[in-house]
């Protein structure tokens, strides 16, 4: 199969892998999207402690299953997989902060979602996996896993219907934030940042907006005016990345 092999910082190829083998409870899947994140641009920039040369990036999939040896799944359904899975034991899990998981990188997808097939273990095949329709739009369905890092986000702020945002950054994560932020109901919601070109149109748009230059964004205002009930998010911004 084909792979998107990361080599070095600037350094990446496409190379020949042997297909994934699948074993008792596992299913094997076919590629069918995959988004860009972050991870990936900054991973390919200036590398990552964790992510080794020769690794398979990518992790915002959409899929079609090519076999499966897992009961209730079949060749053909088309899905959308977490990229890993928290163990649901550690002491991290146990108080619910699943992202700082002992055992996080236990259960993953392999080789990565920018391969034409990947491996997805047991434990992600049972709390991990979502069946998707024919109707399905399998290219919008990669915001699928950056969607739920804004749902957790906002289920750690406590938000609530009727609360005021606050979003820091309007990368593609603080777009969403401001979105969802919307859908569940904020009362008002404004979104920092420097590309306004790139916001929504007005129904999923911030309420208000606030564009911001780096050599202003560091002084303090005299009377800072904070809304009360203020809920803050902080997202990033694409400046980072360029």
């Amino acid at each position: 199969m084909k792979a998107l092999l990361y080599l070095e910082p600037g350094k990446v190829e496409i190379a020949d892998l042997p297909r994934p083998e699948i074993g008792a409870g596992e299913v094997l899947l076919r590629t069918r999207a995959c988004g860009v994140c972050a991870t990936d641009v900054k991973t390919f920039m200036r590398g990552h402690p964790l992510i080794s040369p020769g690794s398979v990036l990518g992790h915002e999939t959409t899929d079609e299953i090519a076999a499966s040896l897992a009961p209730g799944w079949r060749e053909g359904d088309r899905v959308a997989v977490a990229p890993y899975i928290a163990c649901g034991e550690c002491r991290f899990c146990t108080r619910g902060q699943f992202s700082l998981c002992e055992r996080l990188w236990d259960s993953s997808v392999r080789p990565g979602g920018f391969a034409e097939f990947v491996r997805v273990p047991e434990a992600i095949v049972r709390r991990g996996m979502r069946r998707l329709t024919a109707a399905d739009d399998l290219i919008e369905l990669t915001l699928a896993e950056p969607l739920a890092c804004c749902y957790h986000g906002f289920g750690v702020l406590g938000l609530r219907a009727g609360d005021t945002v606050l979003i820091i950054g309007d990368g593609p994560m603080g777009l969403l934030q401001a979105a969802l932020a919307r859908h569940l109901g904020a009362a008002s919601v404004t979104l920092a940042g420097m590309t306004p070109s790139a916001w929504p149109g007005p129904r999923r748009a911030p309420t208000r907006s606030w564009m911001y230059r780096q050599p202003t964004w560091v002084r303090r205002p005299k009377r800072p005016a904070i809304p009360r009930g203020l809920i803050g998010s902080w997202s990033r911004s694409p400046s980072p990345m360029r």
